[in-house]
């Protein structure tokens, strides 16, 4: 019998490409030889072979190409001409609309969503998974007065934001979700990021507010805000990547978590102001028909590059940051901005956001003042994802993708791809080395080559005319999830995900 170590390198290599990559990385340990044979070139060619366009979309940028690897083939092998995707679902749900979904990176057996009448609500996918069971672990409504648009987590901490202008802030434990803090931001609070596992941007209509959770709202009276000259309705942070997606996720079993009394179980019904539309209305509103109306509200008289702080204990005062930059004294030389090269580059205080006041703004929040970087759209930036700190996937409806290279501090559009057939808009970007998803407001829900052109994945999207309008959408650790304007959840995820979350029948 012949050893594989005694192969010719070539045949090696040939069979090789009939593994699955985390078998061949697991083949890649057993030996020097193998280490040697199975370098950088095999899992770059065994990448390119791939992908139905050029990868990465702009040349010269660096490559995990094994990590690539293994996310490729597990995003082809659910979503290709072949996928084998498992799919759940709950359709006509209880909630008015949903406007936000999330699973916590490091409590992966959770998922998280917020709706129009201003429920916060969580279920096991232990459960979901296991037989299509729907069971809620934990609701909230009397917390939020009014709809729920954003949640993000990082390790035990998860904030939701919300039309009624505040941002709160939670405690996820082995049992309850814990409501910590809340911080009253005098405007809808659209969209947030974590920076680093304490602090926090999140939006508050033209305003993007750094918020530091370890302190409570009277300690952080005046905190640090960038300026667009309309609502912000996106954003994304570099880093959050790195410290809120990583794979090692906590082992938490969700399927006992508990009710926990009153305040999560709690048939308290309330309505929000907004309430009195019909569900039929729910589905094709955007957070812009919403915002319209703030405009007459909240002037824009302070210019867009004047430093702000804000106030979070006094009701919604906007002051000029006078004492920022400091002025210089003989002993200590002048602040200056740094240079593009300088900034946006390997720091935890960079974020990116974009408005209804069609821009793309770049910025270091160690100089507020005004954006390092930005790029101007014929419409505005809808939704964006961040597939890692050198690539930027921006969404412009009603069907464009622009994809930016944001490395060395530069906001550069590379490629601009229109998607046929999406008239109306977007629900939802999440951009990953394995693939793009996209969800449009005309219903259809679909997953893309992350290449130059992108090109779908499947012979045709995964789902289309969805009721409702998909307005959401989250993808974590192999698990896709789309939330509809008519309460609808839906689900996909590989057949050995499901099994994971099965008990051993060993």
């Amino acid at each position: 019998m012949c050893s594989l170590d005694s192969l010719p390198f070539e045949l090696f290599r040939l069979l090789c490409l009939y593994l699955r990559a985390s078998d061949v990385v697991a083949l890649k340990a057993v030996c020097k030889k193998f280490h040697s044979w199975l370098g950088t070139s095999f899992w770059k060619k065994r990448v390119l072979s791939l992908c139905a366009g050029q990868f990465p979309c702009r040349s010269g940028k660096s490559v995990d190409w094994i990590s690539c690897a293994i996310e490729r083939e597990y995003t082809l092998e659910l979503f290709g001409p072949t996928g084998n995707a498992v799919s759940f679902s709950q359709h006509n749900g209880s909630s008015p609309g949903i406007d936000a979904v999330h699973i916590p990176p490091d409590h992966p057996e959770l998922l998280v969503l917020g709706d129009r009448g201003r429920m916060l609500t969580g279920f096991s996918l232990h459960r979901i998974l296991k037989d299509n069971t729907w069971n809620q672990v934990f609701s909230d409504g009397r917390t939020h007065l009014g709809w729920i648009w954003t949640i993000k987590s990082c390790k035990d901490s998860m904030v939701t934001g919300s039309w009624d202008g505040t941002l709160r802030s939670w405690a996820i434990t082995n049992t309850d979700l814990v409501l910590n803090t809340s911080y009253k931001l005098h405007a809808p609070v659209l969209c947030s990021n974590f920076l680093d596992p304490n602090t926090v941007a999140a939006s508050a209509f033209l305003l993007a507010r750094v918020i530091d959770l370890r302190l409570s709202p009277d300690q952080q009276s005046r905190c640090l805000a960038v300026r667009h000259q309309k609502a912000i309705l996106c954003m994304g942070a570099p880093n959050e990547r790195q410290i809120c997606g990583s794979g090692c996720c906590a082992d938490r079993n969700l399927a006992e978590l508990r009710a926990g009394g009153d305040q999560w179980l709690s048939s308290y019904n309330s309505t929000s102001s907004l309430s009195s539309l019909g569900n039929s209305d729910l589905g094709m509103l955007d957070p812009l028909m919403l915002l319209s109306s703030l405009e007459e509200i909240h002037g824009t008289d302070q210019p867009v590059d004047s430093p702000v702080v804000v106030d979070l204990s006094s009701g919604d005062q906007v002051l000029p940051k006078c004492e920022l930059p400091r002025e210089s004294t003989r002993d200590e030389p002048a602040v200056s901005p740094p240079s593009v090269q300088d900034s946006l580059c390997g720091s935890s205080m960079v974020l990116y956001t974009g408005s209804d006041d069609h821009f793309l703004a770049g910025w270091d929040l160690r100089y507020p003042s005004k954006p390092v970087v930005k790029h101007q759209f014929v419409n505005y930036p809808r939704k964006m994802g961040l597939m890692d700190n050198n690539e930027l996937w921006v969404a412009e409806p009603p069907g464009r993708i622009h994809v930016f290279d944001i490395r060395h501090g530069s906001l550069e559009c590379v490629y601009t791809n229109e998607l046929p057939g999406w008239v109306r808009g977007f629900g939802g970007l999440e951009a990953t080395p394995g693939g793009v998803y996209a969800c449009g407001l005309h219903g259809t829900v679909d997953v893309f080559h992350p290449t130059k052109p992108i090109i779908p994945m499947g012979r045709k999207p995964i789902a289309e005319h969805i009721a409702g309008s998909p307005t959401c959408m989250a993808y974590s650790q192999g698990i896709l999830t789309v939330g509809a304007g008519d309460g609808s959840i839906y689900i996909w995820t590989s057949k050995n995900k499901v099994k994971s979350f099965l008990p051993d029948s060993g």
